[in-house]
C-alpha cells in the first residue's frame, strides 16, 4: 500500500509540475505569501526561490521575502532584511541590543 501510494503522489507531483511548465503558461497564487529565511548562509537560496517563484507565478510580485542573519542581504522589490548582532558572550547585553533592534526595524516597517 506504502508503494502504491508513494508511486501516485509522485505521479501527481510530475503532472502538476509539468502543467504550469508551458512558456506562455504560468500559475497563480491566490493567497498572501511570506518565505522567511533564518542564517547568513540561506541568502543563496533565497535568490534561488524567487526565481523560480517568479518564473513560475505571474503574479509572484506579491509575494513578500524576508532574511534574518547577522549580516544584510542586498535589498530588492519584495526583499526585507533583518540584521541582528553577533552573538555575544554577554546575554544581557545580546538581549537589549536585540530588543533594540527590533524596535528599530518595527519603526521603520511601519512608518
Amino acid at each position: 500500500m506504502r508503494d502504491t501510494l508513494l508511486a501516485f503522489a509522485n505521479e501527481y507531483d510530475a503532472e502538476m509540475d509539468s502543467q504550469g511548465s508551458d512558456a506562455d503558461e504560468l500559475r497563480s497564487i491566490n493567497h498572501p505569501l511570506v518565505f522567511l529565511f533564518l542564517g547568513d548562509q540561506t541568502e543563496e537560496a533565497l535568490r534561488q526561490i524567487r526565481k523560480l517563484n517568479g518564473n513560475q507565478w505571474n503574479n509572484s510580485e506579491g509575494v513578500v521575502y524576508l532574511h534574518v542573519g547577522t549580516k544584510p542581504v542586498e535589498p530588492d522589490e519584495n526583499l526585507y532584511s533583518w540584521a541582528l548582532p553577533a552573538l555575544s558572550d554577554d546575554k544581557k547585553k545580546f538581549v537589549r541590543t536585540r530588543t533594540s533592534s527590533f524596535t528599530a526595524m518595527r519603526r521603520s516597517c511601519w512608518s
